[in-house]
């Protein structure tokens, strides 16, 4: 493992522009999500929709592509932050720290 984090450490990658607020990066993502890697899977639920986890992995995916230089995304966020619960994805960057929730056809909704 630590290996593997020197290397990263090493990888540099273009910069990207920073999102001006939270829905343009929502839109970008969605821009940025694989069709086919969504069609194709196999970690379907009843009626061959796609589990929330299934979106999970795709959104990472889009989210870490168009993320800019100094940014990180970090999925199921929740105990640094002292409470019980999670939230799919907390993105933070130098003026900036966004927190994404999915939802599944409307699953999983609370206020």
């Amino acid at each position: 493992m630590r290996i593997f984090t020197t290397l990263c450490g090493a990888y540099e990658r273009a910069p990207h522009v920073v999102p001006a607020d939270l829905q343009c990066l929502v839109e970008q993502a969605l821009w940025n999500l694989n069709p086919g890697v969504l069609r194709h899977s196999l970690g379907v639920g009843v009626g061959d929709i796609p589990l929330e986890r299934t979106w999970q992995m795709e959104v990472y995916r889009a989210l870490t592509e168009i993320a800019p230089v100094g940014c990180t995304v970090s999925p199921d966020v929740g105990w640094k932050f002292g409470v019980d619960g999670y939230v799919d994805f907390y993105m933070h960057g130098p003026n900036f720290r966004w927190m994404l929730e999915l939802l599944r056809e409307g699953h999983g909704i609370w206020f």
